[in-house]
């Protein structure tokens, strides 16, 4: 019996009309687009590495993937009660979750 843990997280889309109002104030009104650049850890998976994000050249902002939690697999049987050998199934347990985009880009210094 063999499980492969592991887990990603979705994105964010920052909306067009944030986008265009920023184009909009810089052309109009000569003031810069913000810098929405950012790096941090386990964004979209949960790998322990910083990752950069550029919400603004994108329009994307990577949500954060939380750590998982699972237990082994353990051969059973029909009645979910282990065995060590002629098992029929394979029971196994696995939580995860993360978070949406906006959250690590106002968390990032």
């Amino acid at each position: 019996e063999y499980v492969d843990y592991g887990n990603r997280t979705g994105n964010t889309h920052l909306p067009k009309f944030m986008l265009n109002t920023f184009s909009a104030l810089a052309t109009d009104y000569g003031i810069a687009r913000p810098d929405l650049r950012y790096s941090v850890k386990n964004l979209n998976q949960h790998d322990n590495k910083s990752h950069a994000a550029d919400p603004l050249a994108t329009g994307v902002l990577p949500g954060r993937s939380y750590a998982f939690a699972g237990k082994k697999p353990t051969v059973v049987k029909d009645d979910d009660t282990p065995v060590e050998t002629g098992g029929t199934c394979v029971a196994t347990l696995y939580a995860s979750g993360g978070s949406i985009g906006y959250r690590p880009m106002l968390s990032a210094d």
